[in-house]
């Protein structure tokens, strides 16, 4: 049975916590000014939205009940995620007119690291104060002309930064005044994606499609983990799998797993320390712009490790569930759109469901997308109704 949920946009972002999963995009028509944040619950209960100015670019949690939200006009929201309602708590101009296109918590939760569009990472202290966030402390460093692309902290007190022009780690303690380290590490493409492997090694997922490991502090030592089992297009994601509990019930990282997403529609599974080929599962759900991760137990499945979410530009939130080795399962599955809602209405040409079609007919007069006007032109050419043509 198709399922769906009450997003317009084609997603951009994607963020988990342990009981919402947030998806973001951009409403597809010429001078959108507003998009709207869907947060869904892992298990029943009704979807929350909240919109912001312009679109979401960058999705992540700060902690189960913030919710940071970078837009396409340089701004970061956040938004309270504790209960039915969304109001935005917090809002930081970053690069006004450069969109946010990556985001990440600090390991203590008092602040987030952004990249925008125009080549700068920035840092930005939070403190709550009477259940609110606080701004306690900014600072920018402008690392390139072109776009950053990818933000990761690092447990050595290193932030790393990633885009079309090349590789980054800043010391957080000396973040305003010292030179940044620049790293190559062979990739094409820029970069696209970086991920603390939290050994003194970070994961690099690059515009080629490769996989490349290096190390922070001193030589760089770049590995392509990749090799002939890279992705056929742009890295856009890279995930550490959660760590798996031992036959005694402690905690083991042996045999933990790093997660990639590209742009050819694949999640694959690496054992980075090896050799061995990725297990590889082909979403088929449209071009993939994000991925985030829940580790934990799964309601429902016994067992489970935890859950991938990955969103599309074709409107899909596909959701991934671990087995209790991390391992990748042979299919998703797929929560569609309001679009697809309206199109499954009114495809049913059955008398009983006119209503409803021409509920649906009603709905689609309010969207200024493209998708809307041919679903429209549907009635029009081939509904069975006379009143609704």
């Amino acid at each position: 049975m198709a399922k769906y949920g009450p997003h317009l946009e084609r997603l951009a972002a994607v963020a988990a916590s342990s009981r919402l999963v947030a998806i973001g995009g951009t409403r597809d028509f010429e001078g959108a000014a507003a998009s709207r944040v869907v947060l869904l619950s892992h298990g029943k209960g009704k979807a929350v939205t909240a919109e912001v100015a312009g679109a979401a670019t960058a999705l992540a949690f700060c902690g189960n009940d913030l919710l940071l939200v970078g837009t396409s006009g340089g701004q970061v929201f956040g938004l309270d995620a504790s209960g039915e309602a969304s109001a935005a708590l917090l809002s930081v101009d970053l690069s006004p007119g450069a969109a946010v296109t990556s985001l990440a918590v600090r390991p203590g939760k008092d602040g987030f690291a952004a990249t925008t569009a125009n080549g700068a990472l920035h840092l930005v202290g939070l403190a709550m104060k009477e259940a609110t966030p606080q701004v306690t402390s900014r600072a920018s460093r402008q690392l390139c002309e072109r776009a950053l692309h990818a933000v990761a902290f690092d447990p050595a007190g290193l932030v790393v930064a990633g885009g079309e022009d090349g590789l980054w780690a800043l010391s957080l303690s000396g973040f305003e005044t010292a030179a940044p380290r620049a790293m190559v590490t062979g990739g094409e493409g820029g970069v696209r994606a970086v991920l603390s492997l939290e050994d003194g090694r970070v994961a690099v997922g690059y515009g080629d499609g490769s996989l490349r490991l290096c190390y922070l502090v001193g030589d760089v030592d770049a590995q392509d983990r990749s090799g002939e089992h890279a992705h056929t297009a742009a890295v856009r994601a890279l995930l550490l799998g959660p760590v798996l509990k031992t036959a005694t019930g402690g905690a083991s990282t042996e045999n933990r797993r790093l997660f990639s997403l590209g742009e050819d529609g694949a999640v694959k599974s690496w054992e980075y320390d090896s050799k061995r080929r990725p297990r590889t599962v082909e979403l088929s759900a449209g071009t993939p712009s994000a991925m985030a991760l829940w580790a934990g137990a799964v309601r429902g499945v016994e067992g489970a490790a935890g859950q991938l979410f990955v969103v599309t530009r074709a409107r899909k939130l596909v959701t991934l569930t671990l087995g209790s080795e991390a391992e990748l399962p042979e299919s998703g599955e797929v929560l569609d759109s309001e679009f697809e809602r309206l199109a499954a209405d009114l495809a049913d040409h059955k008398p009983k469901a006119q209503q409803a079609r021409q509920t649906a007919v009603a709905a689609l007069e309010g969207h200024a997308e493209d998708d809307a006007r041919v679903l429209l032109d549907g009635v029009l050419t081939g509904d069975p109704a006379p009143e609704l043509r």
